[in-house]
C-alpha cells in the first residue's frame, strides 16, 4: 500500500496511547463514496422509488385477492360445502394462501361458515355476488 503508515503504540504506568494514521488523508471521502448523500432531492428521490414498489405491491395483492375473491365465491355457490383442501386444489393455491383469504372475506362479512368443519357449508353474505353465477 502506497503510504501506508502502521498504528502506533506507546503506554506509560497510567496511560495508554495508539495513533491511527488517517489513510484518506487528501481524499474528498463525500465525493468519493457513492453510499453518502450529497444533496436533499437525492433524498427525496429515493422516498419516492421506495412509495412506488410499495403501491405497486398493494396493488398486485388487491388484484390477487379479487381474483381469489371470485374464485372462492364461484366454487361456494357451485358447492356450498366445500372444504378449503378442496378450494386450494381447485384453484391451485397452497391451502395455507385459502385459508388466509377465507379469514379475510369472514372479516369483511363477506363469507360465514355455518355449522361444523365437517358438516358446515359456506354462506356468501356480499349482496353483489349473491346469486351471480347463478344468474348468468
Amino acid at each position: 500500500m502506497e503510504n501506508y503508515h502502521a498504528p502506533e503504540f506507546s503506554s506509560n504506568a497510567t496511560e495508554f496511547h495508539v495513533t491511527l494514521w488517517n489513510l484518506n488523508y487528501g481524499v474528498d471521502v463525500v465525493k468519493d463514496n457513492p453510499h453518502v448523500i450529497k444533496e436533499a432531492n437525492d433524498v427525496v428521490k429515493d422516498v419516492v422509488k421506495g412509495t412506488d414498489d410499495v403501491v405497486k405491491g398493494k396493488a398486485n395483492v388487491t388484484k390477487e385477492f379479487a381474483k381469489a375473491q371470485r374464485q372462492i365465491y364461484k366454487l361456494i355457490s357451485q358447492t356450498p360445502q366445500i372444504s378449503a383442501a378442496q378450494m386450494s386444489e381447485n384453484m391451485g393455491i397452497s391451502l395455507r394462501q385459502v385459508q388466509r383469504y377465507l379469514k379475510q372475506l369472514s372479516d369483511q362479512n363477506l363469507i360465514v361458515r355455518e355449522g361444523g368443519r365437517k358438516n358446515g357449508v359456506w354462506k356468501i353474505l356480499d349482496d353483489e355476488y349473491e346469486g351471480f353465477f347463478k344468474r348468468i
